[in-house]
């Protein structure tokens, strides 16, 4: 590691604790005077159940979607109950328990609480957390604050949801008792917690209204000035860490040896003809064209003009326009999935790479994301990527697509939240934009952590006011932010030397290459006033023009 960032980790670290000792108390002193004005829930709201007794969570609250059980797992449904309330409203522990997670799940804050009947609670939508893992907490106990809308879920020891008002209000009659995996002291259950509590929030459809009532919270909540200071100091300490060791620019790329297989994915916008991906430098990166195919989103791959692809001619050609970019990412997950079983079946023993650009970068995520990257279909099980990387891609959502869904599918905004993605003119209704809003299911599955044994490389734009770079990061995986500004830094992203530079590394199984710590901060903080400013104009023009 260079030593400027070495100094800077250090000094980032005593900053933060000085800062985050200063939010703290701060939060501390608002949530006493807010629950002055806002006292909790009184005793004779309180029920037992299996010798527990629950409480609401909040007071002041109004239920506007209330517990509806989806038939299968994919259904319609609402796993919990939702309610808005007043902005920065005390969220209490609804009975004695033990805290399994507290921490972010797709940009949001959320506690889940384990008990001793076996059951398990969860609060969302917090912007500030008082309580940690392992901590026990006692009924009534400030676990932190709201924004304005708060989910709160219940789980029997299978896993099952449960009706939280039948709860409160004793009409739970069956008693619970837990097993030798089941409590809050499981230590596989506390590891599992954030991908249960992003299931719980997030796997359910709701109508326009929810939705866009979801992206007003998402966006309110991120604007508070504790959880805006909580997420500038994980992007800043995410930066240091990712600097921890690094490799010196002068350090050159290893050449690359022996034969390697590529599929590009084009993102939101993009065409058979016309698509940022097809900027990546692929003979610098050692690439032969014949090697080379791009995810056609209706299937198969798309013409390339790239000439003789050898054995992979034999995989079906499928034109695709902008507007085959716009629908359901689930289903083109599984087209790309089929495509690497495809190529795979072609070629096999050939290292494959996967190179996606922006909404292609969730595609790809989707289409590995079961079984350690293994890409199975009935007639071809076992194949695996070897590489993937993104570019540009909100792995965290994106402020724009969370404005649009704010926005409720209002005419009249045009240029101002319909730049999404590589081109203009997209309907803001379509369900890509939707499934890319801080709100979605998709974003939430991505919380989950990379598949063990594929190597996955995220890159952002410092500049990128499409796709901030504060949402590119992706648990587990190498995020790297690289210098590029400009209202074109998201299309002329994939086509930078820095890229190519990027990509061979990580390749080559070695670190990013080493930034001076002013131009790392100076860059963490630029994506991070694009991704504020974002959410700050995305939530005025949704009020201002919103019924």
């Amino acid at each position: 590691m260079a030593p400027s960032s070495i100094r800077f980790v250090r000094l980032t670290h005593r900053v933060l604790r000085r800062r985050g000792a200063v939010a703290l108390a701060c939060a501390s002193v608002l949530a006493i005077a807010v629950a002055a004005a806002h006292p909790g829930p009184s005793a004779a709201s309180a029920h037992s159940f299996a010798g527990n007794r629950y409480i609401e969570p909040i007071t002041g609250g109004i239920i506007i979607d209330h517990f509806r059980p989806p038939p299968t797992p994919y259904a319609a449904g609402n796993r919990g109950v939702d309610e808005r309330v007043p902005a920065l409203t005390p969220v209490v522990a609804s009975a004695d328990g033990e805290v399994l997670f507290a921490g972010d799940v797709a940009g949001t804050l959320h506690v889940t609480v384990g008990h001793a009947d076996g059951l398990r609670t969860s609060y969302s939508f917090i912007v500030v957390v008082f309580v940690h893992r392992g901590q026990h907490v006692e009924q009534g106990t400030p676990i932190g604050l709201s924004g304005v809308l708060v989910h709160f879920g219940v789980r029997d020891p299978s896993g099952t949801y449960l009706d939280p008002e039948a709860l409160w209000a004793g009409q739970l009659g069956a008693r619970l008792v837990p097993g030798p995996d089941e409590g809050a002291s499981s230590p596989a259950l506390i590891a599992d917690e954030s991908q249960v509590v992003a299931g719980e929030v997030w796997a359910r459809r709701r109508g326009p209204g929810a939705d866009r009532f979801m992206a007003l919270a998402i966006e309110t909540a991120s604007l508070a000035p504790a959880a805006d200071l909580a997420s500038l100091s994980r992007e800043l300490l995410g930066w240091g860490a990712g600097q921890a060791a690094c490799t010196s620019a002068v350090v050159p790329v290893p050449a690359a040896t022996g034969r390697r297989l590529a599929i590009l994915v084009g993102g939101l916008g993009s065409s058979s003809g016309s698509a940022a991906v097809d900027r990546v430098d692929l003979s610098g990166l050692g690439y032969r064209p014949a090697d080379v195919v791009r995810f056609s989103y209706r299937g198969g791959r798309a013409p390339d003009g790239r000439g003789d692809h050898g054995r992979l001619d034999a995989i079906e050609l499928a034109d695709y326009a902008p507007s085959d970019t716009v629908g359901d990412l689930r289903a083109a997950g599984q087209r790309l999935r089929d495509l690497i079983a495809a190529v795979h079946h072609e070629e096999p023993g050939v290292p494959l790479d996967v190179i996606a650009h922006s909404q292609g970068g969730v595609i790809a995520r989707i289409a590995i994301g079961s079984g350690a990257g293994e890409v199975s279909t009935p007639s071809d099980p076992g194949h695996r990527v070897d590489t993937l990387v993104t570019l540009a891609t909100p792995h965290q959502g994106a402020e724009l697509a969370t404005a649009v869904t704010g926005l409720g599918g209002l005419t009249g905004v045009g240029g101002l939240v319909d730049r999404l993605g590589e081109v203009t003119g997209l309907p803001a209704n379509a369900p890509a934009v939707a499934e890319l809003s801080q709100g979605s299911a998709v974003i939430a599955e991505l919380a989950r952590p990379v598949p063990p044994g594929v190597r996955v490389l995220s890159i952002g734009a410092s500049g990128d006011l499409t796709v901030p770079a504060a949402r590119t990061s992706i648990p587990g995986a190498t995020n790297v932010v690289v210098h590029l500004g400009g209202l074109h830094a998201h299309d002329q992203l994939p086509g930078q030397a820095s890229v190519t530079r990027e990509i061979g590394l990580a390749r080559a199984g070695l670190a990013p290459t080493c930034v001076s710590w002013v131009q790392g901060v100076s860059d963490v903080l630029m994506a991070h006033g694009i991704a504020r400013g974002e959410a700050t104009v995305g939530l005025a023009t949704a009020r201002v023009l919103g019924p």
